[in-house]
């Protein structure tokens, strides 16, 4: 098997369509067709169901999963190969949610490209539970997310541990709610909001994870008013007083409309730099990984 048909097998198995396939890899339709009638008549089964779109039969699962192998070691033993030759044109990809995340890499990047100045870094951007399908079906070298629960097959190295907030309109009474203490925020109970409605983050979330298993917790089922893709989208919708929404605390930001609450039993997240276990990291890919490591407290 050659790693150029190795990638077309992958690419009609994650965009479930021979067309979408063909675009993303540059070829004409008839031809991916081909190649792929002409691999199931050498396999002798069926690798595709086809209906509106493709999937995988379970002949085709086994496949894929043997082709994704085939290509990690290819791309382990090139790397390999680069660090003995002291090829600093590394290209490694890193998979992030955008926002705070994009912001830091943007920080240390110059540094990367100050001693490995031929080094390309592919960035991808998703949620954070699509960054992680991405990661372990081999596709990102790195991501920096928080996690809902640790794989196997990934090594974590923890950037920071973050607590998640209330954000609330300055319209809803609740927002007079006052601190224990000065200096800290003031602290909600669960049970206090039973009756308020929630912006929450999307499905394909980790948050979203999080929260749903907080609220299994503490039987609450919340009023969900909105969800929202990301942090930014929720602040700016507490901020116009829909309802209140949860938020990193390191995603907040000081607004005329909001205040911020911690909840009575603290909700927390960890923020990770996450690469596959026993990958083979370059010279300029171990770089990045100490890069990232120290400076975790511009994050």
């Amino acid at each position: 098997m050659d790693m150029k048909t190795a990638h077309y097998f992958i690419a009609i198995a994650e965009e479930k369509s021979i067309s979408k396939a063909a675009k993303r890899l540059y070829l004409s339709q008839p031809t991916l067709s081909s190649y792929l009638r002409k691999l199931e008549s050498s396999v002798g089964t069926p690798l595709f169901y086809r209906d509106k779109t493709l999937s995988l039969t379970p002949a085709g699962e086994v496949y894929l999963k043997g082709v994704r192998k085939i290509v990690a070691i290819n791309n382990k033993m090139y790397r390999e190969i680069e660090d003995i030759c002291a090829n600093e044109r590394a290209l490694f990809s890193v998979g992030l949610m955008g926002g705070r995340s994009l912001h830091f890499l943007s920080k240390i990047l110059p540094q990367l490209y100050s001693h490995y100045p031929e080094c390309t870094v592919n960035v991808l951007e998703g949620s954070s539970l699509e960054i992680l399908g991405m990661m372990r079906e081999g596709r990102l070298d790195f991501c920096i997310l928080p996690i809902a629960d640790q794989q196997p097959s990934l090594e974590y190295a923890m950037l920071k541990q973050e607590e998640i907030l209330l954000a609330i309109p300055k319209s809803n009474p609740l927002s007079t709610f006052e601190s224990s203490a000065p200096g800290e925020l003031p602290s909600i109970p669960i049970q206090r909001l039973e009756e308020e409605f929630f912006i929450l983050p999307g499905n394909t979330t980790v948050l979203r994870m999080r929260l749903d298993r907080y609220f299994q917790q503490h039987h609450f089922v919340p009023k969900v008013a909105a969800e929202a893709p990301n942090a930014f989208s929720i602040l700016n919708l507490a901020n116009s007083g829909v309802a209140i929404g949860f938020c990193p605390q390191d995603d907040t930001y000081g607004s005329s409309g909001i205040c911020y609450a911690s909840l009575a039993d603290p909700l927390f997240q960890e923020l990770y730099l996450i690469h596959k276990k026993y990958a083979y990291l370059t010279k300029p890919m171990r770089f990045f990984s100490q890069l990232v490591l120290e400076n975790k407290s511009l994050l």
